[in-house]
């Protein structure tokens, strides 16, 4: 911390009187006099955002080195002085010496995403969108690498950083929605699984009905002394009849839904990919199906 603290007293020397006059500039370095690097990167931070220079890049990337995140300082004192700027060439050995510094402290990492387009965050720091062109710097330990579409997380994963190091880490942010609202066909296949559950349910319940009223027509109750089964049961033959068509036509949707719902779902899951094929066929008392995924 001590050494950071120094050089940002010897990079604030006033030999531009035009940064040094900046008000976010004279209460950064203040901040970093009195050992409040947090409030000071917030200042540079905000100058930073106002003038876009190297310089102000430059003290960005020391508030940083002084907090310890090392990986965010690399990156951002690498691009301050890849810029011509007269105050960074001024400084330019001071600053060497810093990023040596850091350079103890960070390894790289080769991120790899498998969907363009994205914003790539190493912890909090936006390193670039998706696919990245080369390695990135973090800090050693553990960090967590996320992308980011329209603001919303979309891929996140931790990787181990060792100092001097290269790692790798492989996000899957999967095939991209046709439609902007995300797809639809996981919600009506479940939908339709419900459905065709319920429809199904139902089948049993007729089937269950109908060999009720076959049992009664077999039984003595519709065969008494004197009268035929006709006489003292007339109904019983049309309610199984009934309940056999109910159960049939239940049975049959109920197997059409689960199945088509059953496609659905599995399309949805696999994005749409053509690898994954799925066939249904419904019978009487359900439905069978085979897949390729």
């Amino acid at each position: 911390m001590w050494r950071a603290l120094v050089l940002a007293l010897v990079l604030a020397a006033p030999t531009l009187a035009a940064a040094q006059d900046d008000p976010s500039w004279t209460a950064g370095v203040n901040l970093r006099r009195e050992g409040r690097d947090a409030e000071a990167l917030a200042a540079f931070q905000t100058l930073h955002a106002r003038t876009q220079t190297p310089r102000s890049l430059a003290q960005v990337a020391l508030a940083e080195q002084a907090l310890g995140r090392w990986g965010a300082a690399a990156v951002h004192l690498d691009a301050a002085m890849a810029r011509p700027d007269a105050w960074v060439t001024e400084r330019r050995a001071t600053l060497q010496q810093a990023r040596a510094e850091i350079a103890r402290h960070v390894g790289q990492v080769e991120i790899l995403v498998d969907r363009a387009g994205g914003e790539v965050f190493v912890d909090e720091t936006l390193v670039g969108a998706a696919p990245l062109a080369s390695p990135v710097f973090a800090t050693e330990g553990t960090v967590v690498i996320r992308v980011r579409e329209g603001g919303a997380v979309v891929a996140e994963r931790s990787v181990t950083v060792q100092p001097g190091a290269l790692s790798r880490a492989s996000l899957n942010v999967g095939a991209r929605s046709s439609t902007n609202g995300g797809s639809a066909l996981g919600p009506l296949g479940g939908v339709a699984l419900g459905v065709g559950g319920a429809a199904v349910a139902g089948m049993a319940i007729a089937w269950a009905l109908r060999e009720s009223h076959v049992q009664r027509w077999n039984s003595d109750a519709c065969f008494p002394a004197g009268a035929t089964r006709s006489e003292a049961c007339p109904g019983e033959p049309d309610a199984w009849s009934a309940a056999e068509t109910a159960a049939i036509v239940l049975g049959i949707t109920g197997g059409a839904l689960a199945a088509a719902g059953l496609v659905l779902v599995l399309v949805d899951a696999g994005g749409g990919s053509s690898e994954s094929a799925v066939a249904c066929a419904p019978g009487l008392l359900g439905v069978s199906c085979k897949g390729r995924f």
